[in-house]
């Protein structure tokens, strides 16, 4: 899934930066994750440790990180309700957000005609 303002077409080059043996065994620091194009392909490092400025981001990938959740349905209707919570961070409401939108693109335009 793409991440709007991700790092996915650059990131070649700066996983063969970052897997240089001359790293290897070092703490590793990513100030913004976005959907972890980057994350999931540096090896052989002492520590991992991301953050991302979204904290629906940062809900999402904790989620499914700690597999506390399945993946809930959601329909329109909650879609629609999910969307102006600014202050909610849940897992659900980072499912709806990016999951249940049109390219991965936080609150694009709805993708869930299939769950009615």
């Amino acid at each position: 899934m793409a991440y709007v303002g991700g790092k996915s077409k650059g990131a070649e080059h700066i996983i063969a930066i970052l897997n240089q043996k001359k790293y290897n065994n070092m703490p590793y620091l990513e100030p913004f994750v976005g959907y972890g194009h980057i994350l999931r392909r540096v090896e052989n490092k002492k520590s991992y440790q991301v953050s991302d400025a979204n904290p629906l981001v940062v809900s999402l990938l904790q989620g499914v990180q700690n597999k506390r959740n399945k993946y809930p349905e959601i329909t329109r209707e909650q879609y629609y309700k999910l969307k102006p919570k600014i202050g909610d961070t849940s897992f659900k409401r980072a499912i709806a957000a990016f999951c249940y939108s049109y390219n991965g693109k936080e609150w694009g335009r709805v993708y869930i005609s299939i769950i009615m």
